[in-house]
């Protein structure tokens, strides 16, 4: 009997067929957009999965300006890094181990950054009105809105270390109270960073076969905080 169940699972295991991988060679590309400046990458994978180099890669920008990358053997990928615009960039890849492959790949250049507007505690003590906020209420800040942005990234900072960072859609946040730490008059300097961000694609590249995103950051604002 006992033999009998060893043997079951190696049965059952060699009846599961095995997951076999894409034989398809294909072209993933990156591009991250920051300011006026375009970083792009473009990897092309072998059926083995494996990064192939000694291909022609090349990119037309929305303005139909061919540009040839260059292959980066410490990124294992073809990059460039070019003047950003807003549009549709066109990928193709020729390789005799892979043929011919290409990609669309879409970018948002965000031109305006988000303005911070005010840093508010639940007693409405307001920075704007050069007032110190208490750490030991809720506190709000708020800015305005970027064009072309999906969501914003708050980062909150206090005697030059991160203490926390949000992650919303909106443009406004709520800190907890106790997020920041507050000290005897004239108060604990703290400051708040926003940056506006625009995201196209799939991280996981695969529902898309790149990932596009922009950042905009804007100024920080610096505060006092008091207990």
């Amino acid at each position: 009997m006992k033999r009998l169940l060893l043997i079951l699972p190696l049965l059952l295991a060699a009846c599961t067929p095995p997951r076999t991988p894409d034989p398809q060679p294909r072209v993933r590309v990156t591009a991250t957009t920051t300011s006026e400046r375009l970083d792009l990458a473009v990897t092309l994978e072998g059926a083995d999965g494996q990064a192939l180099s000694g291909a022609l890669a090349q990119v037309k920008d929305p303005g139909g300006a061919l540009n040839l990358l260059p292959y980066a053997s410490s990124k294992g990928a073809y990059v460039a890094t070019l003047p950003a615009v807003s549009g549709t960039y066109h990928v193709t890849v020729d390789s005799a181990a892979a043929g011919a492959l290409s990609a669309d790949v879409p970018v948002t250049v965000l031109t305006r950054a988000p303005d911070l507007q005010d840093v508010q505690d639940g007693n409405g003590q307001r920075i704007r009105n050069f007032e110190r906020v208490s750490a030991q209420t809720p506190i709000r800040v708020t800015w305005t809105a970027t064009p072309g942005a999906d969501r914003y990234l708050l980062e909150v900072r206090q005697l030059g270390r991160l203490v926390a960072t949000v992650t919303t859609t909106d443009t406004s946040a709520v800190l907890p109270a106790g997020t920041l730490t507050g000290a005897a008059l004239p108060g604990s300097p703290a400051s708040v960073t926003v940056t506006a961000s625009a995201q196209q694609g799939d991280p996981a590249y695969r529902s898309a076969r790149y990932l596009s995103s922009s950042t905009l950051s804007a100024p920080s604002l610096g505060f006092q905080v008091v207990p």
